[in-house]
């Protein structure tokens, strides 16, 4: 279940009280690595609005002065939603470029902001898989051609969209999904990753069940460092150092 305000707001808090900042990190790789994507949101360039915009799969931290407005879903269930926050696009983009990005992956393209922005650091093919149909078609009015949009779920294009890569760089994704789920995607995705590959999970403290997610994502095995930014959990599989979990902020 899609948490509401004051849960959201009780899980940002005590993300607030773990946070560590630049200064407390001992390893060289991740120093730099936050270092760059400090600067990097210093000089983001704020988004545009898209007063056509009426939902987006992309979450913001909660604000604790009110409620934030919410959208009907199709299920019956108010869930509340945001636009996505500059911070967690310019995130996002950032560690897109870390990666060899030749191969991208895009779980849940939503209204297509973060997409135009994948595109832009994107060094090969970007995919990007959404199963609502007008979001999937809002999105993809506004792409670019080399972008290979699709519609369907994650059962019924995943396997197909990876039969044709030879490797993923950059996997991001950015909708909500149970555990049993994301552990499919994670499954069908790991022969595909290397030692230069990214994962980036949106969403991990909107629910329970994504924090369960998340739980299981840092005790597999292949994973070697996770940073919670709280917006998004990002995954590396391979890190000069011991497994690793870190909680910062931006």
């Amino acid at each position: 279940m899609v948490r509401g305000t004051a849960a959201l707001a009780y899980s940002y808090f005590l993300h607030w009280l773990k946070k560590e900042d630049l200064y407390s990190q001992q390893s060289p790789f991740v120093f730099t690595c936050y270092q760059e994507l400090i600067k990097q949101l210093a000089f983001a360039i704020p988004l545009v609005e898209d007063p056509n915009n009426l939902a987006s799969t992309s979450f913001c931290r909660p604000s604790i002065r009110g409620e934030q407005p919410s959208i009907q879903m199709p299920d019956g269930q108010n869930n509340p939603y945001w636009k996505p926050t500059q911070k967690g696009i310019t995130l996002i983009s950032y560690f897109c470029g870390q990666t060899p990005a030749q191969q991208v992956l895009e779980i849940g393209t939503g209204n297509g902001v973060l997409t135009r922005k994948l595109e832009q650091v994107t060094m090969g093919t970007l995919h990007s898989l959404e199963e609502d149909q007008g979001l999937w078609e809002k999105a993809q009015s506004k792409g670019i051609p080399s972008t290979n949009y699709l519609l369907g779920t994650v059962q019924e294009r995943l396997p197909a969209i990876l039969q044709g890569l030879n490797q993923l760089d950059f996997l991001l994704v950015n909708s909500l999904f149970s555990k049993e789920v994301f552990q499919e995607i994670f499954e069908h995705c790991k022969p595909k990753i290397h030692s230069e590959s990214i994962l980036a999970l949106a969403h991990i403290h909107r629910s329970k069940d994504m924090e369960k997610t998340w739980a299981a994502i840092q005790a597999d095995p292949s994973v070697q460092l996770t940073i919670d930014f709280f917006d998004y959990g990002l995954v590396w599989f391979a890190y000069p150092g011991p497994k690793t979990h870190l909680i910062l902020s931006i």
